[in-house]
């Protein structure tokens, strides 16, 4: 597995829909630890979760997580209730 420095310096480089493919290719078995883990520190669907609690207070409401990625958004509602 690359450094996810390296991971994150081909991101940055992509040109083509094919290195897209071959980055995330190599990244998806750990691409949800990597962003949330304490280098990356991604806590956008978290926030979102917490910002959307505040204003839906049913806590049985039903929410939609409609292609939002990987299912950090889902997970973040679950558990802001």
């Amino acid at each position: 597995m690359p450094a996810k420095s390296e991971l994150l310096r081909r991101a940055y480089a992509v040109q083509t829909p094919d290195e897209v493919r071959e980055l995330y290719r190599d990244w998806a078995a750990r691409y949800d630890a990597d962003l949330t883990g304490d280098d990356l520190r991604y806590v956008a669907p978290r926030e979102a979760a917490a910002i959307l609690r505040h204003f839906v207070t049913d806590p049985g409401a039903r929410i939609l997580d409609v292609g939002c990625g990987t299912g950090l958004s889902g997970l973040a509602l679950v558990a802001a209730g």
